[in-house]
């Protein structure tokens, strides 16, 4: 994928968000990064306007990004969000796929996802808040920081069950088994539209 060029201050407005947004990948790469809860809850709102009841949503940290040109500190501040913006925020102009997916495929992705933790990286799933993990990390000492044992997921209350199929939202990318997932590849899928629609679409409802 290839960022498509965009001015980040041209309009219209689609909306405002109460809280600045980090787009950094030091942050992106991590868990619980604030904006990738954003994309992920458009993601799956989207896709329910579109009466498709997904089970969760997942964006790679790397599909989000900004210009450090235009964005020095990587921050998207509070305030109204501009069209420009929101093609910063999601340069690769990716789709919107709804796929079929086992368990045991979205425990071995997160168990891909977490491989360089506590590391940030650009591969690092970022769910939809209907998805919580527990992890278990082995501590290696100094210079090593520790390796990620064991993952416990959970959907809403309920632990992931490794032989039901789940409904995910999820961008082209991964769904052709970017970043590495190819478990997420070959399954039942279905195009709901623009990854950068439903964001600025979910921006506006949210205001």
């Amino acid at each position: 994928n290839e960022p498509v060029s965009s001015d980040l201050w041209i309009g219209p407005s689609v909306g405002h968000v109460t809280v600045a947004l980090d787009a950094r990948q030091r942050t992106l790469g991590l868990p619980n990064a604030e904006m990738g809860q954003l994309v992920t809850d458009s993601m799956i709102a989207y896709a329910r306007e579109r009466g498709v009841i997904a089970d969760l949503a997942i964006v790679n940290a790397g599909a989000i990004a900004y210009d450090p040109v235009k964005l020095r500190d990587g921050i998207y501040p509070a305030g109204s969000v501009l069209a420009g913006a929101v093609r910063e925020m999601l340069p690769f102009d990716n789709r919107l796929e709804v796929l079929k997916v086992p368990g045991k495929d979205l425990l071995q992705s997160f168990e891909r996802s977490f491989a360089y933790f506590p590391f940030p990286a650009s591969s690092f799933l970022q769910p939809s808040r209907q998805l919580s993990a527990q992890i278990s990390v082995t501590e290696l000492g100094w210079p090593w920081p520790g390796s990620v044992d064991t993952i416990q997921l959970s959907i809403g209350a309920t632990p992931l069950d490794p032989a039901r199929i789940y409904t995910v939202v999820t961008n082209d990318y991964l769904a052709r088994g970017g970043a590495g997932y190819e478990e997420l590849s070959g399954h039942p899928a279905r195009d709901i539209g623009s990854a950068r629609e439903a964001l600025a679409w979910y921006i506006g409802q949210s205001s």
